[in-house]
């Protein structure tokens, strides 16, 4: 199976993607190994949220807003972007980056009023 995910917590889940088939041929899969470590150099927070498995495996850490339960409130529906890595590590979706007392997190700075 291409991808398998558990929840790890409420709104965190583990996934492991199998890279044998997202890249069927070897040499491709060489070529993602080779770059794998820059792609883990792009962000700090990145050697935390992903991991290369020895065994063709990509394991990652992701967020979900979907409600385990349900009542008689009608459903929301909300489209969100991939959450960074920063966000995953911190257990947040769209966590701050950098001064946490300073600086607003970008996706919420267009819902500020004047």
């Amino acid at each position: 199976m291409l991808l398998i995910t558990s929840d790890v917590r409420p709104g965190i889940q583990e996934c492991h993607l199998d890279l044998t088939e997202l890249h069927p041929d070897k040499h491709d899969r060489v070529i993602f190994k080779e770059r794998w470590s820059d792609f883990c150099r792009s962000d700090k927070t990145d050697p935390g949220v992903y991991m290369l498995n020895d065994n063709d495996t990509l394991t990652y850490f992701s967020e979900s807003l979907i409600p385990i339960e349900t009542d008689e409130r009608p459903p929301l529906l909300l489209l969100l972007g991939n959450p960074a890595s920063h966000s995953v590590s911190a257990g947040m979706c769209f966590a701050f980056e950098g001064n946490r007392h300073e600086q607003m997190c970008i996706s919420w700075a267009s819902h500020q009023h004047d």
